[in-house]
């Protein structure tokens, strides 16, 4: 349909329906990319990014939407590869609640990896990671209630069910709650940081399994821990499951690595 869009993402939406239609999806680092024009869902979890056909098109894409290349010597159709030394595996959440068809095929993109040329292993999320969907959705919610409480008193028709019912559920929430999560979210950063030590890029399935049915637009769990962290990821097809429907593979990168994550992104892209 195009060769670029624009998407945002609280929870998993520029992560989640780029897997499911087997193209390429990119979330910057938090406050990366300029957010205005964007109507607010959480402040400190929305993240505005592209997709595009290929991770070497979001490279490109980035650069621009950054402003951050923009020299005399800039070509803007070069593209550069990185091969990274360490990839860790994230397993805990994202084995537990990937089907079997995502977890195989992970694991044999994984394989592709080892044989290109990377080390790739376990790396063992800090204790904190176990809470992080409870607490990423009591700051969403808490967020989702203070832009839009008024605006769904006065235009109840203009909110679908499901927004609706998260609005009323952050208007309920405790502020106890927020400030406990909000406490949760700083030292979880500041724990993930060490897995960078170890580790140049983190790789878990972009998503549980294939698109779902129309009902719904998926489980964004293997997406929001990185909105509510604000590190970049990279999604890029992996293969399909056995009904034939795309999966992604979702690679994390360090807090403003941005530019090293998309070239490594372009040389696991070559690797796969």
């Amino acid at each position: 349909m195009c060769l670029a869009a624009l998407g945002s993402q609280t929870g998993g939406s520029i992560t989640r329906p780029a897997s499911f239609c087997g193209i390429a999806g990119f979330k910057p680092s938090f406050d990366r990319l300029p957010i205005e024009g964007v109507y607010p869902v959480a402040s400190s979890l929305d993240h505005p990014g592209p997709m595009a056909r290929t991770v070497a098109d979001l490279q490109l894409l980035n650069r621009v939407l950054s402003l951050s290349s923009q020299t005399p010597e800039w070509d803007p159709l070069q593209t550069q590869s990185k091969p990274p030394r360490t990839i860790g595996v994230l397993r805990g959440l994202f084995q537990e609640k990937a089907e079997a068809d995502c977890w195989n095929v992970f694991e044999r993109t994984l394989t592709k990896l080892r044989e290109a040329g990377a080390d790739v292993r376990e790396c063992r999320l800090p204790p904190l990671f176990d809470t992080v969907i409870a607490a990423h959705r009591a700051v969403m919610i808490t967020e989702i209630a203070s832009h839009h409480e008024s605006r769904l008193a006065a235009h109840p028709d203009d909110y679908l069910p499901g927004m609706r019912s998260l609005i009323e559920e952050g208007i309920r929430a405790r502020g106890v709650d927020y400030v406990r999560a909000k406490s949760h979210q700083t030292a979880l950063k500041a724990a993930l940081r060490d897995c960078f030590d170890e580790f140049d890029l983190l790789a878990c399935p972009a998503t549980r399994g294939g698109a779902p049915t129309r009902e719904t637009t998926g489980d964004p769990s293997f997406n929001a821990p990185w909105s509510y962290t604000g590190l970049p990821t990279v999604t890029l097809p992996m293969g399909v499951d056995s009904a034939g429907l795309p999966l992604g593979l979702q690679l994390v990168g360090k807090r403003d690595g941005d530019a090293d994550l998309l070239s490594m992104g372009v040389w696991c892209e070559n690797s796969c």
